[in-house]
């Protein structure tokens, strides 16, 4: 059955699995778009003043016979001007802020197209303007987001989903002109400031601090080219991730793992994590100014020569060779592939040896 989850262009296009959405999850739901309505006053007029006093302000005429005493003994300081105190709940003027530093209506944003709203989670408040929002909370600041950043924020729940509020603004200061963002828990990339290939996708938990690790769009994997799809396969939960030269791959029993594209060919063509070598529980080690690569999985290893070829060293080989140090033992790396028998026996030669089970 065809993997719709795996993006275009990829590898492998016979069937391969890749986990089936769990029926128990649900993804929150993203925030609508704030309507278009006139701007309010933050400070709530009149009727913050009923809030505060507790009783409904004077009948016209009292104010009228009132207000020449009242401005007479203000003049004499025997009364002071109540200023209106700045609620608890709104940006402080930090959210306009950030839109002037953005160039105002001329800017990245556009002209507004709402006030300022407050009574999001942690206190939040958000502005909509005609090409994004900016949203501020007194933890992490005034961010804008927009564009596919913003599409992306607002399918994965807003500040209520997987990212929480952002922490930065966007940035196009990646390799190629990639831009990011950082969020609370997690990240939004794009591979290219204009014309992206693969457009902007979500980095976060397991599988987003082993694309750091890997050096980011600058290693050896590039950019996401797909979301982190999690599921259930075969009793097995765990989430993957497609980027420009291969994925990430994650368990409770493993951990996050990377797969270089040159031995995720290799690992499809064997069934993957449904095959016999199972999922990958190591990072692929890189042999010192020899171009080799080598990755153990559950079932066994994938090792790259210099000469390009794939081989695959499994079963009771695989046990006797890991057993006695796999790359760094006695028989050191693989130089072909497993012969095997009728009887089921098999032998494949290494550099420093030859091993029969």
């Amino acid at each position: 059955m065809p993997d719709s989850r795996r993006p275009a262009g990829s590898q492998r296009t016979d069937s391969f699995r890749r986990y089936p959405p769990l029926d128990r999850r649900v993804d929150p739901p993203a925030r609508p778009a704030p309507p278009d309505v006139p701007a309010v006053d933050e400070r709530k007029g009149p009727e913050s003043m009923r809030t505060r006093h507790g009783k409904r302000p004077s009948s016209p005429a009292g104010r009228c016979a009132a207000a020449p005493v009242l401005a007479l003994l203000t003049v004499l300081g025997m009364v002071g001007v109540a200023q209106p105190a700045r609620a608890d709940t709104d940006s402080g003027g930090a959210i306009t802020a950030r839109y002037e530093a953005l160039g105002g209506a001329d800017g990245v944003l556009g002209a507004e197209r709402s006030g300022e709203t407050c009574g999001t989670s942690d206190g939040g408040c958000y502005r909509s303007y005609e090409n994004g929002t900016i949203v501020w909370t007194a933890a992490t600041g005034a961010h804008e987001i927009h564009g596919d950043f913003l599409a992306q924020w607002r399918q994965s729940g807003s500040e209520d989903g997987s990212l929480g509020y952002p922490v930065t603004g966007i940035s196009c200061t990646l390799i190629q002109n990639g831009c990011f963002q950082r969020f609370q828990r997690g990240s939004i990339v794009r591979d290219g400031a204009a014309g992206a290939t693969w457009g902007a996708h979500i980095l976060r938990g397991a599988i987003g601090a082993r694309w750091d690790a890997t050096g980011q769009a600058r290693g050896y994997l590039g950019y996401p080219r797909s979301d982190e799809s999690c599921g259930q396969d075969n009793g097995t939960v765990g989430c993957v991730q497609f980027f420009s030269f291969g994925l990430i791959e994650w368990t409770p029993a493993t951990g996050a793992h990377s797969v270089h594209h040159e031995i995720e060919r290799k690992w499809e063509d064997e069934g993957a994590e449904d095959g016999y070598l199972g999922l990958p529980v190591s990072e692929a080690e890189v042999g010192a100014g020899t171009m080799t690569m080598t990755q153990y999985f559950q079932g066994g290893a994938i090792h790259l020569t210099a000469a390009d070829a794939l081989l695959v060293v499994r079963g009771a080989v695989y046990e006797a060779w890991s057993a006695a140090g796999a790359l760094e033992g006695d028989y050191g790396a693989p130089v072909g592939d497993a012969r095997c028998d009728a009887s089921g026996t098999c032998t494949q030669e290494f550099e420093h040896g030859t091993i029969t089970r």
